[in-house]
């Protein structure tokens, strides 16, 4: 087509070149003798060729046998930038070449054209977080189309790093993928039913240990739903929360994506309906990267007031590498009234207990293994943590919950603080397990986090009351005197090892937690 000048808007450059010049070139070099003899068979190749011309190169202009217009030399630029692009976005274009319907100049364009395109589309795919744009066109088909995304070529340039305009559209693409997903979990969830737990904390259970006793009812469901699956109001005085961070482990319960400030907002608003109490604390546990949000969506509801927490993990050891060790994780404190002010009811401290924004319990080496095997929840954290916050924010009593159960410790605590717990766990295995931990378990769990200085100290006390035993009975000699000094030293023992014991106290504040964790063997790795 370009040789036969039949390219839309191809130009012709001037020539005058004789289409007989590769016959005189041929004839030169014969002899004088030998031109007059060929003159007549040149003739009628030259008329030849000139018919050969005017039927294969119409647009050739024609005079005296020369070829006065020739084609102009094409341009290799275009086809270059076709050698970049997939054949399903060039071929198109040069069968409007071939239809005489665009020129070499608009094809040009139009491969720039798609060239912008196919940059954007990588853009967006990388922005919303997909491998390519063709699984972005299945997770996005809205944000996709190929006409909304051509109105940002015009930021292309060469070397930006980022087209501003582009960056807002991934931002709302993201957003309308939340909030997709949080509407099919919402529908999904509407016709939600309380999983039936193995008995018996399908309902308000009886929990014992030692000396206390208290009531649990674990509930299987979302926390934004507590509203539908609590439908009787509770004197709920104390709410704690373990929010997801935004980080999971293989095999666990998902916690992929950090809760978003509406979801935040919703929970604190089903607390709000179910609670009956005229003031309640909530203790919200979040990473710096949540920080905000959580204490934006606290500023809310809490409307006396919100205080931060630290908890600081002394015994999590230094994994290497130019970097400090992350052993720190933050509790916001959130107050809540009738009246819109806080009140000294909102606090159980003593008069002399210190009120530090900060605690230090180790984090939790032996986490609690499940006999069907596994650990229960990776997530798992500390008793004194959560012993710290029953007894601290909450008056004997009243009804705590706990959300975003996982391995349950907190329903420990409340069980010690002789509180009744209403558990909620959205994942069904968590759930289950939960039951069987709070029938088995609390022993060893107190076991495991008490320092094995305070288990010493708790051994020889006891061994120096049975000692004084044998010394009295040894005296006497009555066995009706020596059975009631036996009574006396059970229940010796039994004040020793009971819940109202509690570890000597160090400086970090009134949690009650010994010296030793700051010092202790244990070393919990970084998360």
């Amino acid at each position: 087509m370009w040789q036969k000048g039949e390219v839309k808007g191809q130009k012709l450059k001037p020539a005058a070149k004789s289409i007989l010049k590769s016959d005189q070139d041929l004839e030169s070099s014969e002899s004088e003798g030998g031109k007059k003899s060929q003159r007549g068979k040149r003739l009628q190749r030259a008329a030849a060729k000139e018919q050969e011309m005017t039927l294969l190169h119409p647009r050739v202009q024609m005079q005296s046998s020369k070829v006065l217009m020739v084609a102009d030399d094409m341009p290799e630029q275009h086809w270059m930038a076709m050698g970049s692009m997939a054949p399903e976005h060039a071929v198109p274009i040069l069968l409007e070449v071939i239809a005489k319907q665009i020129s070499l100049k608009e094809m040009e364009k139009k491969f720039q054209l798609v060239k912008q395109v196919a940059y954007v589309c990588k853009a967006f795919a990388v922005g919303v977080g997909c491998a390519d744009f063709k699984e972005a066109e299945k997770q996005y088909p809205l944000h996709t189309k190929k006409d909304m995304l051509e109105k940002f070529v015009d930021g292309v340039r060469r070397g930006q790093k980022s087209i501003p305009a582009l960056d807002g559209h991934v931002k709302r693409a993201l957003d309308w993928k939340s909030k997709e997903r949080r509407l099919q979990a919402k529908e999904a969830l509407h016709a939600f039913r309380s999983a039936p737990l193995t008995e018996p904390f399908v309902d308000w259970t009886e929990v014992k240990h030692e000396n206390d006793a208290t009531e649990v009812k674990i509930i299987n469901g979302d926390m934004r739903l507590l509203s539908k699956l609590q439908t009787e109001k509770l004197s709920i005085s104390l709410a704690i929360f373990d929010f997801p961070y935004g980080f999971a482990h293989e095999g666990h319960a998902p916690d992929r994506e950090p809760f978003p400030e509406s979801d935040v907002l919703e929970v604190l608003q089903n607390l709000k309906d179910v609670s009956s109490a005229p003031l309640w604390t909530v203790a919200g546990f979040c990473s710096v990267d949540t920080l905000p949000s959580i204490r934006s969506a606290f500023r809310e509801v809490c409307n006396a007031g919100q205080e931060l927490s630290t908890w600081c993990k002394p015994n999590v050891t230094n994994p290497g590498g130019p970097r400090l060790v992350s052993a720190t994780e933050f509790c916001v404190l959130g107050y809540y009234s009738q009246t819109g002010q806080r009140e000294m009811a909102h606090y159980n401290f003593d008069p002399t207990d210190p009120r530090h924004n900060f605690q230090l319990f180790n984090a939790v080496t032996q986490k609690y293994q499940h006999p069907g095997g596994g650990v229960l929840c990776p997530y798992q954290k500390p008793y004194n943590l959560y012993s710290w916050l029953v007894n601290k924010f909450s008056p004997t009593g009243p009804c705590i919950l706990d959300g975003f159960s996982g391995s349950r410790t907190g329903a420990i605590a409340c069980v010690k603080a002789n509180s009744n717990c209403l558990v909620l766990e959205i994942n069904t295995k968590c759930a289950k397990r939960i039951a069987t931990r709070l029938l088995t378990d609390i022993d060893d769990t107190l076991a495991r986090e008490t320092p094995k200085r305070i288990l010493k100290q708790k051994a020889s006390q006891n061994s120096s009351l049975a000692k004084s035993a044998e010394n009295e009975l040894g005296v006497d000699g009555d066995t009706d005197t020596a059975a009631g000094v036996m009574q006396t030293v059970g229940e010796a023992a039994l004040a020793v090892d009971g819940p109202s014991t509690e570890p000597v106290e160090h400086a970090s504040g009134p949690s009650a937690e010994p010296v030793e964790h700051v010092s202790g063997p244990s070393a919990e790795p970084v998360e």
